[in-house]
């Protein structure tokens, strides 16, 4: 009788945690324990406590001991820096000696692996320290002394050293009893282990399994005890730990697990489950009937328990084909729901066992409708009607519930984890004085009854029933070692049910199950209490409240109505564990292999998910026919065995290498328990496959393959050649002969379809659509479109496609139904499951069965079945587990011996595959008696693929007594049936109206074939499917077609447009083809042709109505030899592209290509009498083909606005630059053309492809066009436009002609203010977006095959550093195929409505006419083009409507729209031109004019209106200015404000004029000399006055006065200035008071001037002065004045010369003072005019010619104004103060003083004085200063 001391210690892994430190200078002292004696003893035991220090204190090290070569980890103890080593081994292997221990921290440990991997001397890796220890010699000499005594011993001095003393380990709780006896309990009560040290993460949990022991302790108190006993709950690695000390010693460990399914026994320890399998099964079992909840979302929390549950409940859930769309792993640091990505329209299933109580509150307070698992978990607050609960009653724990509510209302705390624990409980409080907790008394009933629940609690008892019981036992066995007496540990489960704990109920000692199964409870809770809903109970479902339970499946149904199953997130993967072996196999000398789906991918995605019942039942048949083949059939093989390998075709990669490896052999696992096998795939003789498509890949070539699948058995390959025949003769029977055939792009690998259609020709049945129906269902659903819509065609389908694409094509048909009077569909055993239309042929197979197979079958249990699949799949099929272990599944044991008689329906694939192991052993026997005829080996590795082959055609396969053989393509020949689906009292049935025998004939039974219409309505009379119009696909050629083209695109239609494209180079031989031509961009060509085609009924819905339109487009290689070829080849039916398409369906062809291959093609469309539209891919508008003469109008049309831009912007005067070439020159002729006929005038034509720069830039600044035309190549106007960059021609406006690219994708920079034509439809828009979708896909969405090989062409060019860029115009290029294509199908729509005038299909005038088209047809074909270009064929000069933009490029705006001309109507806005000099500044509109007699290209010998005489000579190079009105005042801006400057300063001259006149009229000046001056006054106004002939418009007075008034005024001007130097110069000559006469000085001045009025009077007389201009269509009559900016300036050299003459003579008299200092200020004048004239001047000749004028006014302004302002103002300005101040001054002789300003005046000028001996009448004028009477004082 013993107590019970239980002992709680914390041991977490996280302790052994790497702190990636180096310990400095460590220091180790240690103590140590070895075994002393043998008879103590079995084994010897080392134990060893050491501290270790560091210098650097570096703590918590993980280190390694290396002991004679074996490295274990060293444990770290409780105390700081003590460290524990461990370990034991047999006597013999540790003798007495001294032993060294060496110590590795985590480098040293890495460094000693490293050593131990390379071989290297291990004893070079230097340790952290070394401890040695002595052991000495083993004392005993009886080795048979008691068990007891060695068990004892052992333990006690283990105990006494780990936990004798408490400074080394210390229990965390500690229930005293008899310390001759101890059980040790390790409990983790925390998570893990901060970097300090500390514990953190607190696990409410373990506290509450330690209440249970210690509850079931305190209940065993009576009982008898138990002696020692460990009990782990830990980790994995924890437990490994502990059982590698206690093993040797022979002590009973018991783990509790949360990570295993089972509870199981492996030598003296128990693996306790606490993870219960039961609740999980029953909660799948409740979702499976929510049809809502099979979509959910799965969270879990990070402790063991909830990660294992979630991994069963995944499992099951595929198992049950729930969907799990998202699996979320809650940390213990997460707090709210909200964050995760769940839908609150989606269940939640919760797995919360732990002590995450803040996500718990946050996901039960939310929207989220959640199952929630919470064992463990208390939540006594927090009610929510959306929470189901779930949760097992154990009645047995009401003991133990209410002795744990009673003990902990208040008491007193003796331990810290039951502080910590009930410190943690908002409803408790702890008292620190009195050391007590007092707990809310309801709470508390209401926390221990939801906590102390579960399995992991009942396991935690258990794990105390059985030590103790397992004591017990040994104690009756008197064992005292469980090692020795492992019998003796038994597992003892706690009761489940209410019962005495002592009627605990004992399980097998080998394997433990689960655990019993007790009632699952699911309840919600409603304040606080529970609500029950249902129970499961032993598979079955008791709902509690019916009202709830409907309120509960409302409830989640209006919550998950919206959820989807499109992924699954954790079902994608299932353990193959759970499959069962991947590979079956029984060795043999001969190898039969067997490929089957045992396995099939599930209804949710998972690929392997489900079992395949057919699979298995194929599988077994196999292995049962290869195992009893030699008894049915004796004399095979007589000296050899047969043997078999079956493999899960669902594991793929298995097959596949299998097959991939036929000469090397294989290692195949079979994915449990690491069964592996190794086999030579050479050494099998056959093969026998089943195939669930109607394509099959074959194996390896040297083994005959047994093909099974839906259409029956063949060898190599799926063959249905019988279903044809029999399809054939049914049509026939019937007289069928116009049909559809629908078939999967994948389908036909032996050639099927080609023969099918061979004898359906043969019968007279036409085809009249074949649909391939392939993974574009765009392209399908365009095909099934397009087919719906022709009003002649078959409403038959005979469906040879795969299930899913018959199923694709049938409910196209279903949704155009309407289009259709009926259908009638004929499908076969492999889809006719796809649908169930009333009317529909359906052919299978004729029912067999196998009787021996059948009955094995049916007889077969799982539990005597040969393949461990049928295992698996009665376990997953009965939700029962066959054997209990910790690989079951599900908890409940299957029944004993039960058969599959009632409950598999046996598959007729079984029997199939029984057949194909005979055929293929009668074939290979056949084959072995001929290698082997006189061997009585095995004959290994005879066989030939080919003569089993021929073998198998002669083999009788016997099956119920009845023969059969095989045909001569390996199919072998079984019975079909017919059968007709008929509507009857409102049911589907399916009515066998005949078959077809094994002999090929139509057998019709009583029964008749009942139609249809489209509204599933029987219809009285019988349908006939035949063609009775226009079928032009029945049209057969009258030769056999042997040769094939190599390449070309094919587009089915009723009638057809032939494209010719070079695709590829020319190859090295005529005909032949080369590389791919990826440079020059053919693959847009032909996608733009496919386009064109495929869209233009879309494009013009008028067009070909009830007709559907094909295309064909055919690689010609480059070659026009090959291209001849190709269209004689396949209109003299010598070649075929495709059934589909006879040369009557070929209206016309467009041909892409050179120069080169026009004639030929010219004589080739003779000779098939079929119009080919040549498009010359080098150039066009040019030459007399239909596509010139289109091209011609519409480059008319851009050509006309050029014109007219010109003529409105008044530039009819142009240069114009070209490029070399054909089409250039022919479209300058036309642009010369309609320039003549608008009196535009073409100076020069330069060619910037034949001369230099140079010369070009010499020609335009010669010419005197403002303007010019440029219409070169794009590389031409690159290059020209680049050199005008560094040389610009400032008096040039360029003009663009429209490009074949628009001109912002040209790339080009063009100079400011240029202006440029575009059209706005030139390129089509709608391809160019189709075109760069496409692109990004590197895929034709039209079956262009050829893109994808251009795409990686031009990828591999780039690789290659080459230039593979396209050419530039390529849209454009395409633009042009797609007009064609438009023009030839309104040609034929012309022909079309001309024939068949109603459109309602081909008529059967437009059959008898035949589609091809001819010239006539194109005669007044008329549409528009991208609904903006009109088209009409021929075209006239009127024809060239269309939009046209005109464009100007502008600063910051770029390409500014400014005018169009749309269909003939031009409009410009003026307002918006801007015209920018070559620096970038914005200037004033020009003109650009010629006139009189200019030289216009194609105008040779013609004048203008005003031209006589020679003066064309003269006048060609002038630059004039036009104004539309003559003589009359002109209002523009400048001349307004220089008439106002003007008019000022000529008021002001005169202003002074009147001054001066004052003066002399006073008698101020009445004695001096004003004459001159005043003159000088009059010429300045008549200098101001001179700009007035500007102000108004030419006139011939005008005119005369701008040349002759300006210079005769300059004239007068410094010729006064001039005279007036002259005369301050004679003054020192003359003397004091000398004068030169009034009459000579004008005098002069009339001399001077004459000069300049003789130039001006001779100009007047010899040249016209007014220039009148007349246009020539217009009748505008437009005046300018004959003069130029040369002419200008030589009117006035003599003005500048006397400006010049004055200027430098002004320098010589500079000091002459008389006169007030005049010299001086004539001089400063003078200059100053100089550098006036210089500036005007320089600018008359360097800004264009409308500066001329202003220029002219603004220098004669300038001037006038100096004059005044330098010679006048300071002259009037010392006029007015002037005066004379004589006064007697006082001094002797009464002498006058004089005013200094005059006082060199002559003395004349002075009043007499009255000492003056000269009377006044007798003045004289002294010669000199000297001889002056200076007494006198003036």
């Amino acid at each position: 009788m013993f107590d019970l001391l239980l002992s709680f210690i914390f041991a977490s892994g996280s302790e052994m945690l790497c702190r990636g430190e180096t310990c400095l200078q460590p220091s180790v002292k240690a103590d140590y324990y070895t075994t002393t004696e043998a008879v103590a003893s079995i084994d010897t035991v080392f134990v060893v406590q050491f501290l270790l220090t560091c210098k650097n204190n570096l703590r918590d090290i993980n280190l390694y001991a290396d002991i004679q070569g074996k490295t274990i980890p060293v444990t770290k103890t409780n105390k700081d820096d003590s460290y524990q080593i461990s370990f034991s081994d047999e006597h013999k292997k540790l003798p007495s000696g001294t032993y060294s221990i060496r110590l590795f921290d985590e480098e040293g440990y890495a460094a000693l692996r490293k050593a131990q991997r390379s071989g290297e001397n291990i004893d070079s890796v230097k340790p952290l320290s070394t401890i040695s220890i002595s052991h000495p010699i083993l004392t005993g000499t009886n080795a048979a002394m008691s068990i007891g005594n060695i068990y004892l011993l052992s333990v006690f001095t283990l105990f006494g050293y780990l936990s004798g003393s408490k400074a080394y380990f210390e229990p965390e709780v500690m229930y005293p009893g008899d310390p001759s006896t101890s059980v040790l309990v390790l409990f983790d009560f925390h998570r893990d282990i901060s970097q300090n040290g500390s514990c953190y993460g607190f696990v409410r949990r373990s506290v509450e399994k330690m209440m249970a022991m210690k509850w079931l302790k305190e209940e065993m108190a009576n009982t008898s005890g138990i002696d020692l006993g460990v009990i782990i709950h830990s980790s994995k690695e924890v437990h490994e730990t502990v059982e590698a000390i206690f093993r040797p010693l022979g002590v009973l460990l018991i783990h509790l697990s949360e990570t295993e399914k089972v509870s199981f026994k492996q030598g003296t320890s128990l693996t306790l489950s606490t993870v219960s399998i039961w609740k999980l099964q029953a909660a799948v079992e409740i979702i499976s009937r929510f049809k809502s909840w099979e979509s959910m979302n799965v969270l879990y929390s990070d402790t063991a328990p909830s990660i294992t549950s979630f991994r069963l409940f995944s499992i099951l859930a595929v198992k049950y084909s729930l969907c799990i769309k998202n699996s979320i792993l809650l940390y213990s640091t997460d707090t709210k729901v909200e964050h995760l990505n769940m839908s609150k329209d989606e269940p939640v299933i919760f797995f919360n066992s732990g002590d995450n109580d803040v996500i718990l509150k946050s996901l039960t307070s939310s929207d989220h409708v959640v199952m929630m698992f919470n064992d463990g978990t208390s939540d006594v607050t927090n009610d929510n009607p959306n929470v189901l609960r779930v949760e097992e009653i154990f009645s047995s724990l009401d003991t133990l519930v209410n002795s744990v509510i009673q003990s902990h209302k208040d008491f007193e705390v003796t331990n810290e984890v039951t502080k910590t624990y009930f410190m943690n409980l908002n409803f408790c409080n702890y008292n620190e004085s009195s050391l007590r907790i007092s707990c809310h008394s309801n709470l508390t009933d209401l926390h221990f009854k939801e906590c102390l629940n579960g399995r992991d609690i009942t396991s935690a008892l258990s794990a105390v029933l059985s030590l103790q019981q397992s004591v017990q036992k040994a104690d009756v066995a008197k064992c005292t070692d469980f090692s020795q007496c492992p019998e003796t540990v038994t597992f003892h489960r706690f009761p489940l049910i209410q019962s005495s704990i002592y009627s605990a109920r004992e399980n097998d000692t080998s394997v433990v199950s689960t655990g019993e199964a007790v009632p699952v409870l699911f309840y919600f809770k409603d304040q606080a209490k529970r609500s029950e809903v249902a129970i499961w109970n032993d598979s079955s479902l008791y709902i509690s409240n019916e009202t709830s339970w409907k309120s509960l499946m409302m409830r989640f149904q209006n919550e998950n109505q919206n959820s989807s199953m499109s992924y699954c997130h954790t079902c994608t993967n299932i353990p193959e564990t759970e499959l069962g072996p991947a590979y079956v196999f029984i060795p043999g000398d001969h190898i039969l292999f067997g490929s089957f789906p045992i396995t099939k991918r599930s209804s949710l995605g998972v690929p392997c998910g489900e079992w395949s019942l057919d699979g298995l039942q194929m599988a077994e048949a196999f292995r049962y026919a290869v195992q009893s083949v030699k008894s049915r059939y004796s004399g095979a093989f007589p000296n050899s065995t047969i043997g078999l390998l079956i493999l899960d075709s669902c594991r793929q990669n298995i097959v596949t290498s299998l097959d991939a490896s036929y000469d090397c052999h294989v290692n195949i696992s079979s994915g449990v328990n690491g069964h592996m096998i190794t086999i030579r795939p050479s050494d099998i003789a056959a093969n026998v496959v089943f195939e669930s498509t109607l394509y099959h890949r074959a194996m390896k070539a040297s083994r005959p393959t047994f093909v099974l699948s839906s259409s029956g058995l063949a060898v190599d390959h799926i063959q249905y050649d019988r279903y044809m025949l029999a399809t054939t003769e049914f049509l026939s029977t019937y007289n069928w002969t116009y049909i559809n055939l629908v078939v999967s792009k994948e389908h036909d690998d032996g050639g099927t379809i080609v023969r099918f259609k061979t004898l359906l020709g043969a019968k007279g049945i036409c085809i009249s659509r074949t649909l391939v129906v392939g993974s574009n269902k765009s392209l399908t659903e365009d095909h099934v479109e397009m087919l719906s819509r022709s009003k002649q065609k078959s409403n038959l389908f005979i469906f040879l496609s795969s299930a899913e694409d018959t199923l694709t094509v049938y409910n196209l048909l279903m949704q155009r139904k309407n289009s259709f009077s009926v259908l009638t569909f004929i499908t076969y055993t492999w889809n006719s499951e796809s649908f169930s239309y009333p009317g529909t042929i359906v052919i299978k197979p004729k029912e067999m069965m196998d009787s021996h197979v059948s009955d094995h079958l049916q007889n077969m249990s799982a539990n005597n079945a040969s393949l461990s699949w049928w295992r698996k799949y009665h376990e997953d099929t009965f939700r029962c587990s066959l054997e209990l272990g910790n690989s079951m599944l599900y908890p409940r044991q299957c029944r004993d011996n039960m058969t599959y008689s009632n409950s598999m329906q046996l598959s007729p694939f079984s029997t199939l595959t029984s057949m194909a192991v005979d055929s293929a052993v009668l074939a290979l026997n056949m084959s072995y008696k001929e290698k082997c005829i006189t061997s009585t080996d095995t004959c290994k590795g005879v066989f030939d693929s080919v003569d089993v082959i021929d073998h198998v055609k002669k083999v009788k396969v016997d099956m119920n007594g009845q023969s059969f053989h095989y045909s001569d393509r390996g199919e072998l020949i079984i019975d079909l049936n017919i059968y007709n689906v008929q509507n009857s009292n409102s049911e589907t049935k399916y009515e066998k109206i005949g078959g077809y025998s094994s002999s090929n004939q139509i057998e019709l039974g009583p029964n008749e074939v009942q139609f249809y219409d489209t509204n599933s309505s029987r219809l009285s009379s019988s349908v006939v499917h035949q063609c009775i119009s226009w079928c032009p696909e029945c049209f057969p050629c009258n030769t056999s077609r042997s040769e094939k083209p190599d390449s070309f695109v094919f587009v089915p239609g009723d009638l057809f447009l032939g494209g010719l494209f070079p695709v590829h180079d020319g190859g090295e031989t005529i005909a032949t083809c080369g590389a791919l031509k990826h440079r020059n961009g053919i693959d847009y060509i032909v996608e733009a042709f496919l386009y064109a085609v495929t869209t233009a009924k879309p494009r013009y819905p008028y067009l070909l109505t009830n007709v559907s339109l094909g295309a064909l487009a055919v690689d010609t290689c480059s070659e026009p030899t090959k291209l001849v070829q190709t269209l004689l080849n396949f209109e003299s039916c010598n070649s075929e592209f495709s059934n589909d398409i006879k040369p009557q369906m070929m209206s016309s062809y467009i041909a892409y290509g050179g120069e080169d291959a026009t004639s030929m093609i010219r004589s080739t469309s003779k000779r098939i009498d079929k119009l080919i539209h040549m498009i010359d891919m080098n150039q066009r508008g040019s030459g007399n083909s239909i596509e010139s003469q289109l091209y011609s109008t519409y480059e008319e049309g851009s050509l006309r606005t050029l014109i007219e831009t010109l003529v409105n912007l008044n530039w009819t005067y142009i240069d114009v630059l070209i490029s070399d070439g054909k089409h250039q020159k022919a479209k300058m002729i036309q642009f010369m053309e309609l320039a003549i006929n608008r009196s535009v005038c073409i100076s020069q034509s330069i060619d910037l492809s034949e001369k230099s720069f140079q010369e070009v830039f010499i020609s335009l600044v010669a010419s005197k066009a403002k303007v010019a035309v440029i219409m070169a190549e794009d590389d031409d106007i690159q290059n020209f436009l680049a050199s005008i960059v560094t040389r610009p021609i400032p008096t040039k406006t360029f003009v663009f002609a429209e490009r074949t690219v628009l001109w912002q994708d040209t790339g080009i920079s063009l100079p400011l203010g240029s202006v440029l034509i575009d059209k706005d439809a030139k390129i089509n828009k709608e391809f160019r977006d189709y075109f760069q979708r496409i692109k990004a896909d590197r895929q034709s969405e039209l079956g262009n095959q050829w893109l994808s090989e251009f795409v990686e062409a031009r990828d591999q060019c780039t690789a290659q550093g080459q230039v593979c860029s396209l050419r530039k115009d390529i849209y454009y290029e395409s633009s042009r195929t797609i007009f064609s294509v438009d023009f030839l199908l309104h040609a034929l729509h012309h022909r079309y409505m001309r024939l068949c005038p109603e459109g309602n299909g081909i008529c059967s005038n437009f059959t008898k006419a035949g589609i091809s088209l001819d010239i006539e047809d194109l005669l007044n074909t008329k549409f528009l083009y991208q609904n903006d270009t009109a088209v009409y064929y021929p075209g006239t000069e009127e024809d060239h409507q269309g939009t046209y933009i005109v464009k100007n490029f502008q600063k910051n705006l770029g390409y500014l729209e400014v005018g169009s001309s749309v269909n003939g109507n031009f409009f410009l806005d003026h307002n918006k031109v801007q015209l920018f000099d070559f620096n970038g500044k914005p200037r004033n509109m020009i003109e650009s004019k010629c006139f009189s007699y200019c030289k216009c290209l194609g105008v040779e010998n013609e004048r203008n209106e005003t031209s006589t005489g020679n003066k064309s000579e003269l006048y060609t190079e002038m630059e004039l200015v036009y104004s539309s009105e003559t003589g009359s005042f002109m209002s523009e801006l400048w001349i307004l404000i220089l008439v106002a400057v003007a008019a000022g300063g000529a008021f002001v001259t005169l202003m002074f004029i009147f001054y001066v006149t004052y003066k002399v009229c006073a008698g101020l000046l009445i004695k001096r000399y004003i004459g001159l001056g005043i003159f000088l006054l009059f010429s300045v106004i008549s200098l101001y006055l001179s700009i007035i002939p500007f102000a108004f418009s030419p006139s011939k007075n005008v005119c005369a006065a701008r040349i002759f008034v300006p210079g005769v005024a300059y004239t007068l001007c410094f010729a006064a200035l001039t005279t007036k130097l002259m005369t301050l110069r004679s003054y020192k000559y003359i003397g004091l008071g000398g004068e030169i006469s009034n009459l000579n000085q004008f005098l002069t001045v009339l001399f001077v001037s004459t000069v300049q009025i003789a130039v001006g009077v001779q100009h007047l007389v010899l040249k016209d002065k007014l220039h009148v201009f007349k246009t020539g269509s217009d009748d505008i009559i437009l005046y300018a004045c004959f003069y130029d900016r040369k002419e200008l300036v030589l009117n006035m050299i003599y003005v500048m010369c006397l400006i010049v003459i004055c200027a430098f003579y002004s320098i010589s008299v500079r000091k002459e003072t008389k006169n007030m200092g005049e010299a001086k200020l004539i001089l400063m004048c003078s200059w100053i005019c100089i550098f006036v004239w210089v500036a005007w001047i320089t600018v008359l000749f360097v800004q264009p010619r409308d500066y001329v004028e202003p220029a002219l006014c603004i220098g004669v302004l300038t001037t006038a104004t100096l004059v005044v302002l330098i010679v006048f103002v300071p002259k009037l300005h010392r006029i007015a103060r002037l005066k004379y101040d004589v006064k007697k001054s006082g001094m002797e002789n009464g002498a006058y003083r004089i005013d200094s300003d005059f006082m060199f005046e002559r003395p004349y000028t002075l009043p007499p004085t009255t000492r003056n001996s000269f009377k006044y009448s007798e003045k004289t004028n002294p010669r000199s200063l000297s001889s002056f009477d200076t007494s006198l004082s003036y």
